[in-house]
């Protein structure tokens, strides 16, 4: 149920858009370190937002460039929100525990290298997300090229899976050279 009331609101965003010149959608999650909630927030940037860039420049990519306009699927508060009221109950029908902690002897390796998969609850939502966006290229031709990107301010590295899950005949392709040397 929860799926699909959120790929619904998706929809209802995406398809208001009236740019035609979109290159790219993010599906942005982030988490309040200090509310343990995740907020999830769709976005998108135009070719004329960013003509001087070569396909590989990071304000081509990073959402730090982008225009404002976000859209809050989800937000991260403790105030009436519908969507995340069903996401905390998505999680406790999933089993998953201690939302938007994280434990830090699991975030390292031994050179200090990032490994973790997020705080709890970011590696579920973020594949429930890869998985709408999968199936939005397939049923939503007017977004069938579009690359839709997975993604945290950080661009952590399992972004880099779950984008390339999200767009599995290669929308993303660009993007995901770019974030080999971007990110």
């Amino acid at each position: 149920m929860f799926k699909q009331i959120l790929k619904k609101k998706i929809l209802s965003i995406i398809e208001a858009w009236n740019d035609r010149d979109i290159y790219a959608i993010s599906f942005l999650i982030n988490f309040d370190e200090e509310l343990s909630l995740p907020s999830f927030t769709v976005l998108y940037n135009t070719e004329a937002e960013c003509e001087a860039d070569s396909e590989f420049d990071e304000e081509r990519w990073n959402i730090a460039f982008w225009d404002d306009d976000r859209e809050e699927v989800i937000i991260d508060s403790y105030k009436k929100n519908e969507l995340a009221d069903l996401l905390m109950n998505w999680y406790k029908e999933k089993g998953i525990e201690k939302i938007g902690y994280e434990d830090e002897a699991e975030m390292y390796d031994d050179e200090m290298e990032y490994i973790g998969k997020g705080p709890n609850g970011y590696w579920e939502l973020a594949s429930l997300l890869s998985e709408i966006a999968r199936e939005i290229h397939s049923e939503e031709p007017k977004f069938k090229d579009i690359p839709i990107i997975i993604n945290d301010y950080e661009y952590s590295w399992y972004t880099y899976d779950f984008t390339k899950s999200a767009n599995p005949d290669g929308q993303a392709k660009i993007f995901l050279e770019a974030y080999k040397v971007l990110f």
